[in-house]
């Protein structure tokens, strides 16, 4: 066993011989540590004393609940293999884990395997070592951890069947009776009912309606009203209408007092009497 505080981890030696391609590894977890990020298992570890070397590490985080697959090789590190896989165990629960060539990687928890695909890291083919790893799991308890190599099962030899084979049967034909030749029977005759055609109602024609327009009002036209006239009156100062203008026509009325303006002077006229006044 190695630790150093909260890490610790264990290898099964196994008389310093690595275990075999395809290999297993599982745990009975008596009782989990809730605060605990890894309990772990180890395959295929290329040192029975460390994992620096390269290690398969398979753990359950009780802090968050999930299982998580990594790798680990000097040349690239750790690396995680698919995704997280939720689960959460309880206390006697079995954690296992197995790696094969045929099927890569697979999880074991009393439930059917969750393989994860392993093959991108150079030592999926080699075999090595198994064991356990915890942090910050100082409340675990552990039993019956177990594993080694995983021997295939030996395909299935069919077992043989039983094929019916058709024997053939003579035939020995049997006689038979000739049938005795039977009258015809003579036919009688039946009546045959005469139909009666039945009386058919013949439809009485319908008068079809007949529309009848009804008159309309036609205002009547009206006369436009007459064009505007404009008109304009002249009077004089005593009130007579000297000239006028419509539509733009001027007539003067001569002798009502007409005013004509002629070279500076007024003509007035007045009965018969012309008077002059200064413009």
């Amino acid at each position: 066993m190695s630790g150093s505080g909260s890490d610790t981890y264990i290898f099964w030696k196994n008389n310093n011989t690595p275990f075999g391609a395809d290999q297993e590894a599982y745990v009975t977890l008596s009782q989990l540590d809730g605060n605990s990020p890894e309990h772990s298992l180890l395959l295929k570890s290329q040192s029975n004393d460390s994992y620096g070397n390269g290690v398969i590490e398979v753990l359950y985080d009780a802090n968050n609940g999930l299982v998580q697959v990594w790798t680990y090789a000097l040349s690239n590190g750790w690396v995680q293999h698919g995704a997280d896989i939720p689960v959460t165990f309880a206390n006697g629960d079995q954690f296992g884990a197995r790696q094969s060539q045929r099927r890569r990687r697979s999880l074991q928890k009393r439930l059917p395997d969750r393989p994860r695909n392993v093959s991108s890291w150079q030592y999926y083919a080699d075999g090595g070592y198994i064991g356990l790893w915890f942090v910050n799991a100082t409340d675990a308890l552990l039993d019956d951890f177990g594993g080694g190599n995983v021997t295939s099962a030996p395909s299935p030899t069919p077992a043989a069947s039983a094929t019916p084979t058709h024997t053939a049967t003579p035939h020995t034909p049997t006689a038979t009776a000739s049938p005795t030749p039977t009258l015809p029977s003579t036919p009688t005759a039946t009546k045959t009912p005469t139909q009666t055609p039945s009386a058919t109602v013949t439809p009485s024609s319908t008068a079809s309606p007949t529309f009848t327009p009804t008159p309309t009002f036609t205002p009547t036209p009206t006369a436009p009203p007459p064009s505007l006239t404009e008109a304009s009156f002249l009077y004089d100062g005593d009130g007579h209408r000297v000239a006028q203008t419509i539509n733009g026509v001027t007539t003067y009325f001569v002798g009502n007092y007409y005013i004509i303006p002629v070279a500076g002077r007024i003509d007035r006229f007045s009965g018969h009497e012309v008077l002059w006044s200064l413009s």
